[in-house]
């Protein structure tokens, strides 16, 4: 759980969500409860879906689909 969230801090998303899950095999019931467990794995979602907003905004705009 710590280490998820040095990577997240690190900007390294995908390193963190294995480390996340890696800490949810060894103790399911704690990491799915633990505040801070929460919140790397909601600052991962987020700024994946930020990252996917990115990518359909410039898609969108090739397309000419803005407006």
């Amino acid at each position: 759980m710590d280490l998820a969230r040095a990577w997240l801090w690190d900007g390294n998303r995908d390193k963190a969500l294995k480390e996340l899950e890696e800490a949810e095999r060894i103790a399911p019931q704690l990491i799915r409860n633990h505040p801070i467990a929460r919140s790397t794995l909601r600052s991962i979602v987020y700024a994946e879906r930020a990252s996917t907003r990115e990518k359909l905004r410039r898609m969108s705009t090739r397309f000419h689909l803005d407006g």
